[in-house]
């Protein structure tokens, strides 16, 4: 379903939460998120010991984007995924930041 809407919307980039996708994961698992022509930065929570659920990943289109993960460190109040995209136009970068106990803020500075 997830490779369908990218497709039928005809996104850039897709940023989804509580992917659930552990660090200890296969590729096969990890990398199945995007579908061909597309890369996908994840930022997990936890390996499968852990059973913490949560993590992001950020979906981006290959031949019109460039992303690269900013370190802004690790938080155990929250999660947090930062990305600098390069695009045809102009770059910006957007932060995601997934609090435990409410909804996902995001920032984008351009």
């Amino acid at each position: 379903m997830i490779h369908d809407a990218i497709v039928d919307y005809r996104l850039d980039v897709l940023v989804m939460t509580e992917t659930w996708i552990p660090s200890d994961a296969p590729n096969a698992v990890k990398l199945d998120v995007a579908p061909s022509g597309y890369s996908v930065v994840h930022r997990h929570r936890g390996s499968s010991a852990d059973r913490r659920g949560g993590s992001v990943a950020w979906v981006h289109r290959d031949n019109t984007i460039k992303a690269t993960t900013i370190d802004v460190g690790e938080y155990t109040e929250f999660q947090t995924l930062a990305v600098k995209l390069v695009g045809r136009q102009r770059k910006f970068m957007h932060r995601r930041l997934c609090l435990p106990t409410t909804r996902c803020r995001h920032v984008d500075f351009h």
